[in-house]
């Protein structure tokens, strides 16, 4: 269980460095995480049909990661959230007291959420943002790339927007090598999972793009995988990775 404190509350932590991380089975998943109770949600699930922050095991697996990954983080560092619509980072990071949080994605939603006072919410496209470079100290994108979004064009607009050794998450769907191939769509969008033998190529993308090379660990997918979409059984990766000093 992760219990969500406020910034009075924390404690210390081991020290964050760079990693992959992987949910194969369903005990991956079994996140829980105590939310204290948040203005607007039920105008939220009024409007969307959905809750927040979401009872989907996943988004609360990614939360979990965040939470971890920002543990040794000033609370004054500015984040920004890509492809949140539905996303509990926001929120967490608010609970947590960050004073700087901007969320984005091209769902138009995105105004229904429940807010903080401390997060700024705003319609836009993750690969080109509005925002000055260099300007977050961390930036995550919670299962969101797999939907459409090239690689190189968001590891591009994050290295930019991110100042010296600020820090990158990014999760996505991971299935067999041996699945077939999917030409599905999901939210209107191409669904484009990663797959075992590609997360070498994706590393040596973001240390491409600038970004830390995290160790690329072996990994077997076991046969029964914790959840299913568009009729394919499917796991999934999280990188965490932070932009070097120099580019």
């Amino acid at each position: 269980m992760v219990l969500i404190h406020d910034a009075e509350t924390r404690t210390a932590h081991p020290m964050w460095s760079p990693q992959i991380k992987f949910a194969l089975t369903q005990r991956d998943l079994d996140v829980e995480i105590v939310w204290p109770q948040r203005r607007g949600a039920r105008l939220h699930r009024l409007l969307t049909g959905s809750t927040l922050p979401p009872q989907d095991k996943v988004k609360l697996w990614d939360a979990a990661n965040v939470h971890a990954m920002v543990s040794d983080t000033p609370r004054h560092h500015a984040v920004l959230d890509c492809g949140a619509y539905n996303s509990p980072v926001p929120l967490l990071l608010n609970t947590m007291g960050f004073t700087s949080i901007h969320s984005i994605d091209l769902n138009p939603h995105m105004t229904a959420m429940p807010s903080g006072s401390n997060i700024v919410s705003s319609c836009q496209n993750i690969v080109a943002t509005s925002f000055a470079d260099n300007t977050f100290d961390l930036v995550t994108c919670c299962s969101t790339i797999e939907h459409g979004v090239d690689w190189n064009a968001f590891l591009r607009e994050a290295a930019r927007l991110l100042r010296p050794r600020g820090r990158l998450y990014i999760s996505t769907d991971l299935i067999p090598d041996s699945a077939p191939n999917n030409d599905g769509s999901a939210f209107r969008l191409p669904w484009w999972p990663l797959r075992p033998h590609q997360l070498t190529d994706h590393v040596e993308m973001l240390a491409d793009h600038g970004f830390m090379a995290p160790d690329v660990p072996a990994v077997t997918l076991p046969e029964t995988l914790p959840v299913e979409f568009l009729g394919q059984p499917l796991a999934f990766v999280a990188f965490e990775t932070q932009l070097r000093d120099a580019r």
